[in-house]
């Protein structure tokens, strides 16, 4: 505890309730915020002893997890960046496994960009493979 530089006689004074703890928990595993957010989340929820979904929805965290929305993310950039895009397809068929996963890469950080970090790495990283025929 000393290392948060909180005294255990100042346990007692911490403002983050155990269902705010469980809550933050619960939306992280579901895909809601990302980790990064979450954390910031804890944070706040530790210092004010409000409601992680409060913060998040206050803040503009939730991630966005809808496989449609971030498809039509994935569809507008593989179209803006139709160079790179070639350039994968050929990497992927000259079996150059390092290019494709940096131009894989690039991609996904243009997909998340375009969402302004709120799309789910994840699942773009696996719409980003299908249609660029990964998989």
């Amino acid at each position: 505890m000393s290392e948060a530089g909180i005294a255990v006689k100042d346990i007692g004074g911490i403002k983050l309730k155990p269902e705010f703890l469980a809550e933050l928990v619960s939306l992280t595993a579901a895909g809601k915020v990302s980790q990064k957010n979450a954390k910031q989340t804890l944070e706040i929820a530790f210092a004010e002893g409000r409601s992680p979904q409060a913060i998040i929805a206050e803040k503009g965290w939730e991630q966005i997890s809808d496989e449609g929305q971030i498809a039509a993310l994935v569809k507008t950039v593989l179209e803006q960046e139709a160079a790179s895009v070639e350039e994968a397809r050929a990497a992927i068929g000259a079996g150059n496994a390092k290019r494709v996963k940096a131009l894989s890469n690039f991609l996904a950080g243009k997909v998340i960009a375009a969402s302004r970090g709120k799309a789910d790495p994840v699942i773009a990283g696996k719409l980003l493979q299908k249609e660029l025929g990964q998989c």
